[in-house]
C-alpha cells in the first residue's frame, strides 16, 4: 500500500497491490478522508507492494511494484492526474516482497531498492532519472528480508537501509558507503597511447564510462580471431614490447579468446564501495596475429583508460 499525491489535487490517494487478482488499484481521495471508485492497473504479476515516486523525472508520480511471483518489477508512468500508463519492466531476482524508492547514492535520481524474502538479500537498481534502471547491485541480509525502511541512521547525510529479517525476529541495519553527495568523481573513460595493427587493423577497447554498481562490458573489436590476452591494471606505462607498446602496469592479465568476427565483450561489474571512488583503471588487449610481426605476433589496442565515478 503506497499513499501520494498521484492526481496532482492537493489531496491524498491511496494505491493498493492486489496479489490474488493480480492488479493494482488507484483509489483517489477527496481530501475529507473519503476515497472514490478504484481503478484498476493491469500487467503485474503477483504483486505484492507498491512504491511512489517521480522517477522519470517528469514531476508527475510514477508508480514502482514488486511482482512476487515473476521476480521483477512493474514501472507505471503516472500522467500527474491519476492515471497510468503501460508498465514497463525492470528485471529482477526471485520473490521481491518490498520495494521503495530512495535516492542510496545521492545523485538525485530514485533508485529501486527491494528486499528478497527467499534470497537472504536486497537489491538496488540505480535509476538515471528519466524512467530506466540500471543492473541490481545485491547486498546480503540476516534470513527472511521483508520489510524496507530508508533514511540516514548514522548522521553522514547518506541514505541507510533498515530491513526486517522476518526469520531471525531481527533488523538488518544497513550504512550506506558511499556519499550522499556522489563520489567526488564524475565517471569517464578515454582511449591513450597509439596501438599496433595486425591484418584486421588496429584492435579496440570501448566501453561506457564506469559508474559505481553499473554492469557493463568493455568491447573489444577489430580484432583477428583467435587467443588474445586482456590486461587491467592501476597504472599506465609505456614500455616497448614486440614492435608496440605495452601501455598498462599488469594487475590483473587474462586470456581471451576472440570469436569470428572480431569483436568480444569482456563483462565487468563495478562494485558500490566508496573507495573505489575517483579510482583511474588502464586497460588494453594483445591478440596473436601472426601478420602483425614482432616476436610474439602480437596486434596491440591502444589503452583504455577508466575514471569510476558516481
Amino acid at each position: 500500500l503506497g499513499i501520494g499525491d498521484v492526481s496532482s489535487d492537493g489531496n491524498l490517494d491511496v494505491v493498493v497491490v492486489n496479489t490474488g487478482s493480480d492488479d493494482v488499484a488507484v483509489l483517489l481521495g477527496n481530501g475529507s478522508g473519503a476515497l472514490g471508485q478504484a481503478t484498476k492497473l493491469a500487467g503485474t504479476s503477483g504483486p505484492a507492494s507498491v512504491a511512489i515516486g517521480d522517477v522519470n523525472g517528469d514531476g508527475d508520480p510514477d508508480l514502482a511494484v514488486a511482482n512476487w511471483y515473476a521476480g521483477n518489477h512493474s514501472i507505471f508512468a503516472g500522467n500527474g492526474a491519476g492515471g497510468f500508463g503501460v508498465p514497463t519492466t525492470v528485471p529482477g531476482i526471485a520473490n521481491p516482497i518490498h520495494v521503495v524508492l530512495t535516492d542510496p547514492d545521492g545523485d538525485g535520481f530514485p533508485d529501486l531498492v527491494a528486499s528478497h524474502l527467499y534470497g537472504n538479500c536486497v537489491t538496488i537498481a540505480r535509476g538515471n532519472g528519466s524512467g530506466a534502471f540500471g543492473a541490481q547491485t545485491l547486498v546480503a541480509t540476516g534470513a527472511g528480508p521483508y520489510g524496507i525502511a530508508a533514511g540516514d541512521l548514522d548522521g553522514d547525510a547518506a541514505v541507510d537501509l533498515a530491513v526486517a529479517a522476518r526469520h531471525l525476529g531481527a533488523v538488518s541495519i544497513l550504512l550506506n558507503e558511499c556519499p550522499p553527495a556522489g563520489c567526488g568523481s564524475l565517471a569517464s573513460v578515454a582511449s591513450y597511447g597509439v596501438g599496433k595493427p595486425g591484418s584486421g587493423g588496429i584492435p579496440q577497447l570501448q566501453s561506457v564510462p564506469p559508474k559505481l554498481g553499473f554492469a557493463t562490458s568493455i568491447v573489444l573489436s577489430n580484432a583477428v580471431p583467435g587467443p588474445g590476452v586482456f590486461i587491467a591494471g592501476l597504472a599506465s606505462t609505456a614500455i616497448p614490447f614486440d614492435g608496440g607498446t605495452l601501455l598498462v602496469t599488469p594487475d590483473v592479465t587474462a586470456p581471451v579468446i576472440v570469436p569470428p568476427g572480431g569483436s568480444l565483450a569482456i563483462p565487468i561489474v563495478v562494485p558500490v564501495l566508496a573507495a573505489l571512488c575517483g579510482v583511474d583503471v588502464y586497460f588494453q588487449a594483445l591478440v596473436f596475429d601472426a601478420s602483425a610481426g614482432g616476436l610474439y605476433g602480437t596486434a596491440q589496442s591502444p589503452g583504455l583508460h577508466w575514471t569510476i565515478g558516481n
